[in-house]
């Protein structure tokens, strides 16, 4: 994933007219990072809140890696609901 900064306020409107619009995600976000492991709680609205962990890495995913982020995933089950597929666009109302 590649961030840049918006220089004209137009760029909304210009995507939307090129791509569409399929869904509108408004949330907070809020983030943590361990190594390469990022953490977000999102609270998204007409949703509630969603919890995610990213493994972020520019080589190969390692099976050290998938144990790291198994063992965040058993300590943190407990205190979770049950795992949804999909990302955020996914749970909201479709426009």
């Amino acid at each position: 994933m590649k961030l840049y900064p918006v220089r004209d306020i137009q760029l909304l409107s210009f995507l939307q007219d090129t791509l569409g619009v399929i869904a509108i995600v408004e949330k907070k976000r809020e983030i943590w990072e361990k190594a390469n492991a990022v953490f977000h709680i999102d609270d998204v609205k007409d949703v509630g809140d969603i919890f995610e962990i990213e493994l972020q890495k520019k080589n190969k995913i390692t099976n050290k890696d998938r144990k790291l982020f198994k063992s965040y995933q058993e300590k943190l089950l407990p205190l979770l609901g049950n795992a949804i597929k999909g990302s955020n666009v996914d749970l909201v109302p479709r426009k």
